[in-house]
């Protein structure tokens, strides 16, 4: 889960970088102004967050199930 959620917070902050760069770059021919809606960054955060929640569910129940030296013994 944290690997997801670290991947989508540097996306959405890469992302929102990028775009205020473009805006700012093409300003002077464009009359565009730049704008992060909040409430979609935020959704957009909670769906990497459930994505890695998601991913982690069957590799943690299969931990879960083996005893410490069967683990041990698998690697």
């Amino acid at each position: 889960m944290l690997v997801a959620l670290f991947g989508t917070t540097g996306g959405v902050i890469l992302g929102t970088f990028l775009g205020w760069a473009v805006v700012k770059a093409s300003a002077s021919t464009t009359l565009a102004d730049f704008s992060a809606p909040p409430v979609q960054l935020l959704i957009l955060l909670a769906a990497g967050a459930a994505a890695g929640v998601l991913a982690g569910l069957r590799p943690a129940r299969r931990a879960a199930r083996l005893g410490a030296m069967q683990a041990l013994a698998a690697q």
